[in-house]
C-alpha cells in the first residue's frame, strides 16, 4: 500500500470513528495486544460497526424491547399488589438498562400508569451496544407545571436577594422580562437585603401562560449603619410556556414604584 493510499485510509478511519462517536459517545478499536492496529484492519472493524448500525438501527416499542411481559391494569390492583407489580416492571426495565426518574414526587399509581400506558409505547432503538442504556424522566411525558413554575419563581427570588444577582440572572433569560430595567433600578437602590422570607401561594397552572403569587417580606439596606426599609406584600410573576419551557416575563415586588 502506497503512502498516499495509507493516508487516505487513515483519514477514512478518523471519519468513521467520528461518525460512531456521534451516535454512541465512544469508540475503541484494538485488534493487537500492544494497541498498534494496522489501518486496514481498523478500517474493516469500523466499517463492520457502521454497517451493523445501519442494518439493525430499527425502533421498536419499549414494551417489545423488554420482552412483552404480562402486566395488569392499574385500576384492577390493590395498593399492595400494585407496589409489587411496580417493582417488577422497574426490574424488567433495569435489566435492559432502562432507568426511570422524576424531578418531583410521583405516587405509585401514577408511576405505574406512566410505565404501562406511556413508556411501553415509546420507541427505542433496538441495537444498543452492551452496557449502554437510557434514562426517561416522568416529567418529560407529564410536566408538573405547578411545581415547575413555583420553583422558577422561588429560584429567581433566591438570586434577586443574593449578592451575585447580576452574575446569575442570565439563568432566567432576562431579555424576555418586560420590566427588567425597573426591576434592576429598584434593586440598585439598596446595598443588601436581610430577613428575607417568602411563601408560594397555591395556583392551578395550565399552559401556555400563568400568573404566580408569592407572599414576601424583607429588610432592604441603603447603608449597613442605617435603619433598613421593611417591605411586605405579594410578589407577582407572569410566565409564558413556549417550546416546552417556562419563562418569566414580568416580576413585580413589594416596594417597587
Amino acid at each position: 500500500m502506497s503512502a498516499e493510499e495509507l493516508e487516505t485510509l487513515r483519514f477514512e478511519n478518523e471519519f468513521l470513528k467520528a461518525k460512531i462517536m456521534a451516535e454512541h459517545g465512544a469508540v475503541h478499536v484494538c485488534a493487537n495486544p500492544n494497541g498498534d492496529t494496522p489501518p486496514e484492519v481498523e478500517n474493516e472493524i469500523l466499517k463492520t460497526i457502521v454497517e451493523r448500525d445501519e442494518a439493525v438501527a430499527e425502533e421498536i416499542p419499549i414494551y417489545d424491547y423488554i420482552g412483552r411481559p404480562v402486566y395488569l391494569k392499574e385500576e384492577d390492583m390493590s395498593d399492595e399488589l400494585l407496589e409489587y407489580e411496580l417493582e417488577r416492571i422497574f426490574d424488567l426495565l433495569c435489566e435492559k438498562n432502562i432507568l426511570i426518574d422524576s424531578i418531583y414526587q410521583v405516587d405509585d399509581r401514577a408511576m405505574y400508569k406512566f410505565l404501562t400506558e406511556d413508556l411501553f409505547k415509546h420507541p427505542i432503538v433496538n441495537n444498543f451496544f452492551h452496557g449502554m442504556g437510557s434514562i426517561y424522566m416522568y416529567e418529560d411525558f407529564h410536566p408538573n407545571h405547578e411545581h415547575k413554575t413555583g420553583d422558577l419563581c422561588e429560584g429567581f427570588l433566591d438570586i434577586f436577594f443574593a449578592g451575585d444577582f447580576y452574575e446569575r440572572v442570565q439563568e432566567f433569560s432576562p431579555v424576555h422580562f418586560k420590566n427588567f430595567v425597573e426591576l434592576t433600578e429598584f434593586r440598585d437602590l439598596y446595598c443588601g437585603f436581610r430577613n428575607v422570607g417568602y411563601e408560594l401561594l397555591p395556583c392551578e397552572v395550565i399552559p401556555d401562560r400563568c400568573t404566580r403569587n408569592i407572599r414576601v417580606s424583607f429588610d432592604a439596606y441603603t447603608n449597613p449603619g442605617l435603619r433598613p426599609a421593611f417591605f411586605k406584600g405579594v410578589a407577582t410573576f407572569e410566565l409564558e410556556y413556549v417550546a416546552n419551557v417556562w419563562t418569566i416575563t414580568l416580576v413585580t415586588l413589594p416596594g417597587m414604584p
